[in-house]
């Protein structure tokens, strides 16, 4: 009787790729619920322009779902998402800034405490700098 081999053991998620994952998903969800009241606001409104209105609008869903899926892949430890979530976490930093300085100190707070905590999630962490390390040559 042939023995059996065994089958290699799936990589273990880190829990704090876990974590970035989710909070990256709730940035997600609230990027696409903001431009869904954004919708309804330009709907039921008399904007200077529908058009533009929605497509800003559409751009704001788009990257909404596009942050769900990267926070899934995230906390699933696929290498391939972590680079657009850093990219997305730093663009997020400078809009805080900005909404700050006009005196919307929670809205920037809002969108600053999330993206500050996935940065350091992903670079401040072991787990998440192993998550960058690619094979040694």
């Amino acid at each position: 009787m042939p023995k059996r081999r065994a089958t290699p053991a799936p990589p273990a998620r880190s829990s704090t790729l876990r974590r970035a994952g989710v909070l990256v998903i709730a940035e997600g969800v609230a990027l696409s619920a903001v431009s869904g009241i954004y919708t309804v606001s330009l709907i039921i409104g008399s904007p200077a322009s529908r058009a533009i209105g929605l497509f800003g609008a559409a751009l704001g869903l788009l990257a909404g779902v596009a942050l769900v899926l990267l926070g899934r892949a995230v906390g699933r430890g696929r290498r391939a998402a972590l680079s657009p979530v850093m990219l997305a976490q730093v663009l997020a930093l400078p809009i805080a800034y900005t909404l700050v300085s006009d005196r919307q100190p929670l809205a920037g707070a809002l969108i600053a405490l999330p993206a500050a905590t996935v940065l350091g999630l992903l670079f401040a962490t072991p787990a998440g700098r192993a998550a960058f390390a690619g094979p040694e040559v």
